[in-house]
């Protein structure tokens, strides 16, 4: 079979039959590697198996210790293997499972291995190295003929160099959404300070008061607090609230300045913080 794949592939494969449960055999597959390519620019981790359904008093111990063997064992020496051999900005992937996170009563120990993959980058092999890892946490099968949709969580290794006397520190992107929070809190502070009540009155001549000011940024503020403990497992809702500062930073503040020639509270954090931030949400 996996002859018949290279021969259907073409051009440009290496075929190696191992196991991935096998530390002998991870050793021959990226000997193989450093031979005929010399470097990694893509892992993806993707080797497992689902196990039977067992109920914790059916559970044997051929069954645990191949599962996790393979599941588990396998798929961190894989990447652990693979380091060494990283171009810079290489990528990994490790596919997980929705069974990590969701109670599957017959199927305790394939839950107990995915929930074990690692959920941050490994420490880089090199100073200089640097990587992407995601971890492919969700399937969720769209109508028939189309692809499946991958709900994926992405992180990036730190790009200044690391020494081993300084900690590795690895965010998921998510932090992102906490920073569009905060720039609007700090937008909300430059309207309440060069009193945003009076210039709406007096260009937008919209009757607007304090309380109505404060009670629809709290709201937002809400909205962006919920935004960003969502994360991308909702990306509808964390894009919305990114659409939202970009909408209210050029249709409230920009073009009404460019039409008026009056400044708008509120200008200043709009241009140096909700375009920026907005289109780095994106």
């Amino acid at each position: 079979m996996l002859d018949e794949a290279v021969r259907a592939i073409g051009r440009n494969v290496t075929g190696v039959q191992s196991d991935a449960a096998n530390l002998d055999d991870l050793d021959r597959l990226f000997d193989t590697v450093k031979q005929e390519k010399g470097s990694i620019g893509v892992l993806f981790a993707s080797a497992g198996m689902g196990g039977e359904a067992q109920k914790l008093g059916e559970m044997t111990e051929t069954n645990f210790d191949a599962t996790f063997g393979l599941n588990t064992r396998g798929t961190l020496f894989t990447v652990q293997k693979a380091l060494l051999l990283f171009n810079d900005s290489g990528s990994i992937f490790m596919t997980g499972s929705i069974a990590s996170v969701k109670d599957c009563p017959d199927y305790r120990v394939y839950s107990a291995s995915k929930a074990a993959l690692p959920r941050r980058p490994p420490p880089p092999a090199h100073r200089h190295h640097r990587c992407a890892f995601a971890r492919l946490t969700q399937y969720r099968h769209g109508r028939p003929g189309s692809a499946p949709k991958i709900v994926s969580r992405i992180y990036r290794c730190p790009v200044s160099p690391v020494t081993s006397h300084q900690p590795i520190i690895a965010m998921s992107h998510e932090y992102i959404l906490w920073i569009a929070t905060i720039a609007y809190g700090v937008h909300m502070m430059e309207e309440t300070i060069y009193n945003w009540h009076d210039w709406v009155r007096r260009v937008l001549k919209l009757q607007a008061e304090w309380s109505e000011f404060y009670l629809v940024n709290a709201i937002v503020i809400v909205f962006g607090v919920s935004s960003a403990m969502i994360g991308w497992r909702c990306p509808a809702v964390s894009l919305a609230f990114a659409a939202f500062m970009l909408v209210n930073a050029v249709l409230f503040h920009i073009v009404p300045v460019l039409v008026t020639r009056i400044f708008s509270p509120g200008l200043f954090t709009a241009i140096v913080l909700f375009l920026p931030v907005g289109t780095w949400v994106y």
